[in-house]
């Protein structure tokens, strides 16, 4: 439960952990990949968990994630694109205000979530609240409201790409000077550099 900006009222909050890609690049489940010790997806697993109680993995398989601690959504579709995620899990939710990320960002920080979470509001007006670093949008890194169901619904049908899907949307962007927290690893070279930066 998290506090709006004028810290009068709680706000629930249901997480979620993109991890249904087919990991082509890496060459295996990269969410499963050991990082410093832990699975990649550990990583924005427990920093969620400092955020909310209600954190769920979304896969396209439960199996992998079984001795986990945490409940696995599966995808509600079989097209590989995290809109597909994200509309599964806001199937699954029974909040108005759900965070979502990627499972192969270890950077991610507690100042990110903090700043994000600031801006929401039981207010009407922004559909999404997205970080913006290096003048990017970080979608999987971002607040989506469960009113989106059918706008995703729709995206999917189309096709849309996630910048599209957003381009239609009251989205808050959130601007971020160091764009380090949203990296993801994409391949095992990813790995390497990042363990000697």
């Amino acid at each position: 439960m998290l506090p709006n900006l004028e810290g009068e009222i709680t706000i629930n909050i249901t997480a979620f952990v993109l991890a249904g890609g087919f990991s082509r690049r890496f060459g295996s489940n990269k969410a499963l990949f050991p990082y410093n010790g832990k699975p990649l997806i550990m990583y924005p697993l427990q920093l969620l968990s400092q955020q909310t109680e209600s954190v769920h993995i979304i896969a396209k398989d439960t199996e992998p994630y079984a001795e986990m601690e945490y409940p696995v959504v599966v995808d509600a579709y079989e097209q590989q694109t995290p809109l597909v995620g994200i509309l599964s899990g806001l199937k699954e939710s029974r909040t108005d205000w759900n965070v979502f990320t990627a499972c192969d960002m270890p950077f991610l920080t507690t100042e990110v979530f903090e700043r994000l979470q600031n801006n929401v509001s039981p207010q009407p007006e922004n559909d999404a609240i997205v970080p913006v670093a290096d003048g990017q949008l970080q979608p999987l890194v971002a607040f989506y409201r469960r009113r989106l169901i059918p706008t995703l619904r729709t995206a999917i049908d189309e096709n849309l790409s996630m910048k599209e899907w957003l381009s239609d949307l009251t989205v808050k962007q959130v601007k971020f000077q160091d764009n380090t927290p949203f990296q993801n690893i994409n391949s095992k070279e990813d790995l390497h550099a990042a363990d000697h930066r």
